[in-house]
């Protein structure tokens, strides 16, 4: 499946303008790559728009699922949707043979997640603070049903500009502190990510710079980073 950036970009940043733009632009907090994309300069692409659900208990999440239908429409088709436990889905195709754009809104926030409003191509969007993206990251590299090496890129990246973390977060969703979780996520990292599996998922959003980067020091530049964390 191909990968047009500039064109999926695109699409994606107009999907997102109109979700804000809707009378549900203060119930969702942005998060995840695609926010650190366009808002921190996250130096691979991101291809999803992730939400939270904040205010669960004031909305109609089937009447808000078709509204977020009828919106996506205007950019392609919508070739699955789905309310589930946990999560609200939607798939959007705009162009045959071209990646889809997933468009996912978590039901199951953290209690200690914290929104704030900032400018993205000159729209006010309710996102994630970067102290309880970091945080939910951590806890999403380990915790994921299937690894995935975009957690660890994006880790990577957090550490390197020196973000803070949100330990609440760490504590409720794992049960450990902080540094003690830390002391995990390195035995993780180094158990569970080869040079083989490194590029799955991640090569195509990367140039063939990072691509080496990726396969050659990811995984040491990342624990090394935790371990200064850990030892102050």
């Amino acid at each position: 499946m191909a990968l047009n950036i500039k064109k999926h970009r695109i699409i994606m940043i107009n999907i997102l303008k109109d979700i804000v733009g809707s009378v549900y632009w203060k119930h969702l907090g942005f998060k995840w790559g695609t926010l650190l994309y366009l808002l921190y300069n996250l130096d691979r692409f991101s291809t999803d728009l992730d939400f939270d659900l904040l205010n669960k208990w004031s909305i109609n999440e089937e009447k808000m699922l078709l509204d977020l239908a009828k919106i996506c429409s205007k950019h392609g088709k919508v070739k699955d949707m789905y309310n589930k436990e946990k999560t609200l889905f939607l798939l959007v195709d705009y162009e045959p043979y071209e990646m889809k754009i997933k468009i996912e809104i978590n039901k199951k926030r953290s209690i200690h997640s914290k929104y704030e409003y900032k400018s993205i191509l000159w729209y006010q969007v309710l996102c994630m603070e970067a102290e309880s993206l970091f945080a939910n990251k951590l806890v999403a590299l380990t915790q994921r049903k299937n690894i995935a090496s975009r957690d660890l890129f994006d880790v990577h990246f957090f550490l390197k500009k020196w973000f803070e973390i949100n330990e609440n977060i760490i504590k409720e969703r794992t049960g450990k502190s902080l540094k003690s979780y830390l002391k995990y996520v390195i035995d993780f990292i180094t158990k569970n990510f080869t040079e083989k599996t490194l590029l799955a998922g991640l090569g195509e959003l990367v140039d063939q710079k990072q691509k080496y980067f990726i396969k050659n020091l990811l995984v040491q530049e990342t624990c090394e980073y935790l371990k200064l964390i850990i030892s102050d």
